[in-house]
């Protein structure tokens, strides 16, 4: 299902960055290496506009409180 569902549907409520990380690495196959640079910039720009900070603690961690930074826009 998720094969025929389109990267839009998927992606519907995550950052944009994360359309430019998936079509990225869907165009890869197995002896093309992915450009990890795009991607780690990518990552950053989510954590940057969502005031996310590398050491914040992850979701199923004590303390965790939720950010609502998924929208598209």
């Amino acid at each position: 299902m998720k094969r025929n569902t389109p990267l839009e549907n998927l992606l519907a409520n995550c950052p944009l960055e994360m359309m430019a990380f998936a079509e990225h690495v869907s165009c890869l196959n197995y002896y093309i290496r992915p450009d990890y640079s795009f991607l780690y910039y990518l990552l950053e720009q989510v954590m940057t506009n969502g005031s996310i900070r590398f050491n914040d603690p992850y979701d199923w961690e004590v303390g965790w409180k939720s950010k609502e930074f998924l929208s598209n826009g």
